[in-house]
């Protein structure tokens, strides 16, 4: 069964990187959805404000996700 983003993500928890910070702000807010593609991802992202660092690091994550879980 393949992972989803966000338990994908979870490995990188307490990380002091991009990708630790991205999953601490995922972890922190309850609201986060059940993700299904990268355009939801920017779409909530930029719903909560996120700057465009945050955008990058998302978009870089969504790839690797992508290519680990294919």
């Amino acid at each position: 069964m393949k992972l989803d983003f966000y338990n994908f993500m979870l490995r990188y928890k307490d990380r002091p990187n991009a990708f630790g910070d991205l999953i601490g702000d995922m972890i922190d807010d309850i609201n986060f959805p059940h993700i299904k593609n990268y355009e939801h991802l920017q779409d909530y992202l930029q719903m909560k404000g996120a700057d465009t660092k945050c955008l990058d690091t998302a978009y870089k994550a969504w790839q690797k996700y992508m290519e680990q879980t294919e």
